[in-house]
């Protein structure tokens, strides 16, 4: 899917899927909801899309879901490389965050979208990609959010590790 591609609610008029083709449409979902979590951090803002109509979907929003699966299929052998660490006690691990945002990124409620990955040596460990829970009134903001975001996810970490 494009990244200029969203996911709309359906309108009044438009058709809408009868109740075991919307069946089909939210186990599809889930699978590729499944795959962002264990191993394909790639596909994570597309199908945070396809989330957007898990109640009401059309078939042009079963076609987005079909052509990540097919992206997928043809990927297959793509994924997450994990290299060797070395765990020594006198020495700390070096972790890395990248975290990145768009302004106004959703067209329905000009809400922005933060994406980010925490990396511990060369091992990505965490990822994802969410819209913001308020509407930001300019690009850096919407970067402070998605930073805000990340460090959220962080502290969550400190609390399990000792880094």
């Amino acid at each position: 899917m494009s990244t200029h591609t969203h996911v709309t609610q359906p309108k009044e008029g438009e058709d809408f899927l009868n109740a075991e083709e919307q069946k089909v449409y939210q186990s599809g979902t889930g699978i590729l909801l499944y795959l962002i979590k264990h191993s394909r951090p790639d596909i994570a803002n597309c199908v945070r899309e396809l989330t957007k109509a898990m109640d009401r979907s059309t078939i042009e929003n079963t076609e987005k879901m079909l052509r990540i699966m097919k992206y997928v299929i043809n990927t297959r052998d793509y994924g997450i490389k994990l290299s060797y660490m070395h765990l020594d006690i006198n020495k700390s691990l070096k972790m890395k965050c990248y975290t990145d945002s768009d302004w106004a990124g959703d067209p329905e409620n000009r809400k922005s979208i933060s994406g980010w990955v925490i990396f511990i040596e060369d091992n990505p460990i965490c990822w994802g990609s969410r819209q913001q829970r308020i509407t930001s009134a300019s690009s850096t903001e919407a970067e402070y959010i998605g930073i805000s975001d990340v460090t959220q996810e962080l502290i969550f970490l400190f609390t399990f590790w000792n880094f």
